[in-house]
């Protein structure tokens, strides 16, 4: 091969690399944008979640709360108020009317309206109406606890699961950095090491005796063009 081929060889190999560094920093750029979007997307759908779920959620806290109040534990002025408001509530009022009512008629037609046993009816069936309605608030407030619950576990799954996601495509994104830079390093290595071949091939060219003028006009020339295409190709890097 000639000197002008070795030159236009090791030209166009330094093209071809610069040509491929821009390749992989385009590939990486685009890889990033996918990971980037996907990561977007994961925390969208974890807050579309949270968002749906958040009602559910709403009602822990009161449930938990007012389960406290009726049992006694958040204190005897806490358990009262939640009494008194059963106790002033329309179904209370509702069924003791009622019940009231029906006590009374059973008892007018007995003959026993004004007798102790009419008087202790109507007291106990005051209380067993008010411990009815205890045990079935206490059971709505847990059916809402649960509701609060399931929400809120369901929350948290998601929470887990769209930080793992996160976690995977941040571990990927950075992978795909790395690779695109190390790929990048190893085409500027290989680009200096051919262009110090070529160097090292046209040095030794040159070193060997010219047999007269026209040989050396001739390698006068060659340098010329060499020079001329060194100084384009330059510019692409």
């Amino acid at each position: 091969m000639g000197l002008f081929g070795t030159v236009l060889k090791g030209v166009t190999s330094l093209i071809g690399s610069n040509s491929a560094k821009k390749a992989s920093a385009k590939a990486q750029a685009e890889m990033s944008a996918k990971l980037q979007q996907a990561i977007n997307q994961s925390q969208a759908n974890y807050e579309g979640i949270r968002a749906d779920y958040a009602g559910a959620r709403s009602v822990l806290n009161p449930a938990v709360t007012g389960i406290g109040d009726l049992l006694g534990v958040n204190g005897d002025q806490a358990t009262q108020s939640a009494f008194d408001r059963i106790k002033a509530s329309p179904l209370y009022e509702s069924l003791y009317r009622n019940g009231e009512e029906a006590i009374l008629q059973n008892a007018a037609a007995t003959g026993g309206i004004r007798g102790g046993n009419t008087q202790r009816g109507l007291a106990d069936f005051g209380a067993d109406t008010f411990a009815q309605l205890i045990q079935r608030q206490l059971g709505n407030l847990g059916g809402l606890a649960n509701i609060g619950l399931g929400a809120t576990g369901a929350t948290a799954a998601a929470s887990t699961g769209s930080t793992e996601n996160i976690m995977n495509l941040l571990q990927q994104m950075g992978a795909n950095n790395a690779t695109g830079i190390a790929t990048r390093g190893g085409i500027s290595s290989g680009m200096w090491s051919n262009a110090g071949q070529m160097a090292s091939d046209i040095a030794g060219r040159f070193a060997l005796p010219s047999s007269n003028s026209i040989g050396n006009s001739a390698n006068v020339g060659a340098m010329a063009n060499i020079n001329a295409i060194l100084s384009n190709t330059s510019k692409l890097f």
